[in-house]
């Protein structure tokens, strides 16, 4: 580089608040903190304050056999917060992302955020009270989709907005033998991001107590321009003496910002916090700290500070990145890149697989117009979706194989192990063709993924139902080739049979229910509508990925397979309701299609909520309008769904929450000593939970 770094800070004028009596009554945790919110803004010097911190573990003892007790949800909002950071570049290339960047992308709390968690209302409530920002030490949150605690400290602007999130990285496993032990591991979570955020005093670092420890973060902040590092943290009287005010000193003169670490107060009994909040300058001078004692300091940040200090030393301007790595670079993928690397990487299996079945139509010495056909049908077929199913059998043996009691990874899918599940997920998604291809043709629809179904490409016609059967042959092919030798071949041979006769069950009962041809509301009802649910989808979509990637990693406990089936059919009886609503309430450009079930007299939920539910003039509307090819009379049915004594978007709202909670249920009351992780639900509950397409 040829000129000094760029950062972003203002004159800042900061309160520490080492807070004391923390206690096991978290009600009263938060009121002492808020009162002493309050004492530090009243007290302050005469030009008043900014920037309030509280300290790590503000609102519960800091103790890992209480976390999850003190835990509270956050509903969603980490994932808020990190998708609407902006990236930004560094070097020409692209960086870490921004919290809440140019103060652009606050999140206001919606009560119901506030209900759940008592931490976040008070703080957004004092922060806008006061109009200070606040950054809020840190609390034990739980992340309801994976049922996962983590460490978290929530920033908020001066009108009670949320603005950061930060997940505490690196977690507090020590072992001074005979001095200190402490696990934070045995019940937290690390989290996933470096946290940078802006606010109106300019853009700081995040980081919470043990993070202090790994200069990485610290540098990726200073070089995306931040002023300031901010660490909530709880050293002991063991690693405080040797580490704290060294470790703070280290991270300001590597990096040449501020450090600021907030601790709570060396209680009597319990954890002994090393207390010592402290602030120091880019030069590693310490310009304010105490002793252990609840108080209160105040100190200034003066980004003149800052620029005296980079033209004394100009390290920014003389750092080897021709030699190094520059850290500030994003050095893992984006979810989007992670899935689309995942997609492909299965996706260069199903060509080997092609590849295979043709060689096997070669050895029967089929013509190559034959093997020509064949090829084009599993290629037009197969890939075109979203691999859902097919992943699942993937991600659920990476699960099984691959991760301890404590979800962390131990290791990959070794290349077989890879190839073996990924067999099994084509061959799932094999089923899937083999149905839809039979499906359209039964349906005479006219369209599948954007393209003309395959009976309507040109000269396909009726040899569509052959190809259907060889779309399933092919499925027993491979099971044949792949997985003959193993143990388990029987059992996978009996679940694709099983479960194919339980589509087509399923399929039964909608032909004969809904034909799009002859209307009968009469025959339609929620049960009916459960069981074309049940067997139609959810066991091939969700029940049979699981149960394969389970027979595959030698489960052999068959309660297991029970206990899966009781979550993975009401979770995919979910699905298909979700599905359902969205098809009528979704919008087109985000689901991707203009839905049609009202058009197409679908047995669908919506409809059969509506039946339950209305007055005889409303269900005289129903039977006239229902099921015909009519823009009128679809607005005049979408008109019923919406009435007030309908109102299918508040009951949707009301079985969207009940779902979550008994599904959620079921995955935590699942014992783990098995054979079945809870994890692989919860991946199974986060890819549909609240889905807008």
């Amino acid at each position: 580089m040829n000129q000094p770094l760029p950062f972003h800070l203002q004159k800042t004028r900061v309160a520490l608040i080492q807070l004391g009596n923390v206690g096991t009554d978290k009600t009263k945790n938060l009121a002492n903190a808020q009162s002493e919110i309050l004492r530090a803004v009243k007290e302050a010097p005469r030009d008043g304050v900014d920037m309030v911190i509280l300290p790590e573990c503000f609102n519960s003892p800091y103790n890992v056999d209480v976390f999850r007790q003190y835990a509270e949800s956050l509903s969603g909002l980490y994932d808020q917060v990190k998708k609407g950071g902006t990236a930004t570049t560094f070097h020409g290339d692209k960086a870490w992302p921004i919290d809440n960047m140019d103060n652009k992308q606050a999140i206001t709390p919606t009560q119901a955020m506030l209900d759940k968690s008592p931490s976040l209302a008070m703080m957004s409530a004092v922060a806008k009270e006061l109009g200070v920002v606040l950054v809020g030490g840190s609390i034990p949150e739980l992340d309801e989709p994976s049922d996962q605690i983590y460490n978290t400290s929530i920033v908020l602007d001066a009108q009670g907005n949320v603005i950061s999130l930060h997940r505490k990285l690196h977690l507090f496993d020590i072992d001074f033998p005979g001095r200190m032990t402490f696990q934070e591991s045995k019940t937290l979570t690390g989290g996933d991001r470096v946290t940078i955020f802006d606010c109106a005093f300019g853009r700081f670092g995040l980081g919470i107590c043990y993070d202090m420890r790994f200069p990485e973060s610290a540098m990726i902040a200073s070089r995306l321009g931040a002023g300031a590092i901010v660490y909530p943290g709880a050293f002991n009287t063991t690693t405080g003496p040797l580490a704290w005010e060294l470790l703070l000193r280290a991270r300001a003169v590597d990096n040449q910002v501020y450090t600021i670490a907030c601790s709570p107060a060396r209680p009597e009994r319990g954890y002994p916090a090393w207390g010592h909040s402290t602030v120091v300058d880019p030069l590693a001078q310490v310009t304010d700290t105490c002793d252990e004692r609840p108080t209160i300091i105040y100190a200034e940040l003066d980004p003149e500070r800052v620029t005296d200090v980079r033209k004394m030393v100009p390290i920014s301007m003389q750092r080897r990145f021709d030699v190094y790595p520059n850290v500030a670079k994003v050095c893992i993928m984006s979810t989007a890149d992670q899935k689309q690397a995942k997609r492909q990487r299965f996706e260069s299996v199903f060509s080997t697989i092609v590849e295979e079945l043709l060689g096997f139509l070669r050895t029967q010495s089929m013509p190559e117009d034959a093997i020509e056909w064949y090829k084009r049908n599993l290629e037009y077929n197969t890939p075109g979706g979203k691999l859902n199913r097919g992943l699942s059998v993937v991600d659920t043996v990476e699960i099984l194989l691959c991760t301890d009691e404590n979800n962390k990874k131990t290791r990959e899918l070794t290349e077989e192990e890879y190839v073996e599940a990924a067999v099994l997920g084509w061959c799932v998604e094999l089923l899937q063709a083999y149905f839809l291809v039979a499906d359209d043709m039964m349906d005479a629809s006219i369209t599948r993924r954007g393209h003309p179904c395959w009976y309507r490409v040109d000269g396909i016609g009726n040899i569509a139902i052959n190809d259907a059967f060889m779309l399933e042959a092919a499925i027993y092919h491979l099971l044949k080739t792949h997985f003959k030798s193993k143990p388990y071949y029987g059992h996978l041979l009996e679940l694709f049979h099983d479960v194919t006769f339980q589509t087509e069950l399923g399929q039964l009962i909608d032909l004969i229910t809904a034909p799009e041809d002859s209307v009968d509301l009469s025959k339609f009802s929620l049960k009916k509508h459960h069981l074309i649910v049940v067997y139609k989808t959810a066991f091939y979509s969700f029940y049979l990925p699981v149960a394969l990637a389970m027979r595959m990693c030698g489960v052999e406990d068959e309660s297991a397979y029970k206990r899966a089936e009781d979550i993975l059919i009401p979770l995919g009886e979910y699905f298909q309701v979700q599905d359902d609503y969205l098809d009528c309430y979704g919008a087109p450009e985000v689901i991707g299609k203009i839905g049609t079930d009202i058009l197409d007299n679908k047995c669908s939920w919506n409809i059969n909520v509506a039946l339950s539910h209305a007055t005889e003039e409303q269900r005289k509307i129903l039977d006239e309008n229902y099921g015909r090819k009519d823009a009128q009379c679809e607005q005049k049915v979408k008109d019923v769904f919406n009435a007030e004594n309908i109102d299918l978007k508040t009951r949707f709202a009301d079985y969207e929450r009940e779902s979550y909670d008994r599904i959620h249920g079921l995955i935590n009351s699942l014992p783990e000593s098995k054979g079945v992780k809870r994890a692989v639900f919860v991946a199974f509950f986060e890819k549909v939970y609240k889905r807008s397409k």
